[in-house]
């Protein structure tokens, strides 16, 4: 259905961006990186048949995100889920748990994260608050595996992107 079209033109969108240019546009811009960068290409996530919808669609995601951004919700659960992440390129060479992950397939690690999800307080405690929920019930199914697929392509990027910087700070 239409929530498949969104997560599957989603999921293409967060793998073809730059992450490190991504974060240095939220640095500069006061958190305004990403909300511009999705703008920017909305219409390519949002679902053709529901172009109508697509302008309405994007406030809500706008003011959504706008929320969840200031929480900090989001950074509770990557450092629950993947505590190395922010750590320094040779830091994380260092890491048993990034070695571990980068050896994995993407499979594997994706079943990994789903794990780790599955134990965090965070994720427990949305669980249990929503569980008498019929919208959230009726979209899980998509959402859970789009998440983890989400937290799983975004630490691989990372990985080989912060790889890849290494490198080319190492030969310059």
């Amino acid at each position: 259905g239409y929530l498949g079209d969104f997560l599957g033109n989603a999921d293409t969108f967060w793998k073809s961006i730059n992450i490190f240019q991504l974060a240095v546009q939220e640095s500069q811009g006061g958190g305004r990186g990403v909300l511009g960068t999705v703008k920017q290409d909305w219409s390519k996530i949002w679902p053709l048949a529901l172009d109508s919808q697509r302008l309405a669609a994007f406030t809500t995601f706008s003011a959504f995100w706008t929320r969840l951004d200031r929480s900090k919700i989001i950074e509770d659960l990557m450092n629950d889920v993947l505590p190395d992440l922010e750590k320094g390129y040779k830091d994380k060479l260092e890491s048993k748990d990034q070695q571990k992950l980068m050896q994995m397939s993407d499979d594997e690690r994706r079943d990994e994260i789903i794990k780790r999800l599955g134990n965090c307080e965070l994720v427990k405690q949305y669980v249990l608050l929503s569980q008498s929920d019929e919208e959230v019930k009726s979209i899980g199914g998509e959402m859970g595996p789009f998440i983890a697929n989400f937290i799983s392509s975004l630490e691989r990027k990372v990985s080989l992107e912060t790889d890849k910087l290494g490198q080319t700070v190492d030969y310059a």
